[in-house]
């Protein structure tokens, strides 16, 4: 008789854990649609939110929120802590004087342009009560 090998599975050991992003600050919350704050209704176009740190307070870092697409010419950017409209630490970027479903990216950089969150696609759905795209970024880990 010949000997038969018998396979023996190695155990599992689970799934690993997710590598910590390499991004300091990330989105708190999935964008949300709104109908803006300000006061020029559907003639107006526009993502806000709020740039938080490690503890939910605004954070002291000056940033720059960076977007592009959606056929600008060129990025458009904004500091944080600029509009306190949208609470501590607020931003307001207009990027257009009417509504469309454009896509836009949003990425939050240093003053020197280095990336500190990840890019965040935002697709507008086309109506005046969602003109206004809420983006609050918060500092995932310390530095």
């Amino acid at each position: 008789d010949t000997p038969t090998a018998t396979f023996t599975p190695l155990p599992t050991l689970g799934t690993p854990p997710p590598s910590p992003s390499p991004f300091l600050f990330g989105l708190r919350e999935d964008p949300t649609f709104v109908s803006n704050l300000n006061a020029s209704g559907c003639a107006w176009q526009g993502i806000g939110g709020q740039v938080l740190d490690l503890a939910g307070n605004a954070s002291a870092t000056q940033l720059v929120i960076s977007v592009t697409g959606g056929g600008l010419p060129q990025a458009l950017t904004t500091a944080n802590n600029t509009n306190s409209l949208y609470g501590q630490g607020g931003y307001e970027v207009q990027l257009s004087n009417s509504i469309n479903t454009q896509t836009y990216f949003v990425q939050l950089v240093s003053q020197f342009g280095t990336p500190v969150s990840e890019v965040i696609q935002v697709t507008f759905p086309g109506t005046c009560e969602g003109n206004a795209a809420l983006l609050t970024f918060q500092q995932t880990r310390a530095n």
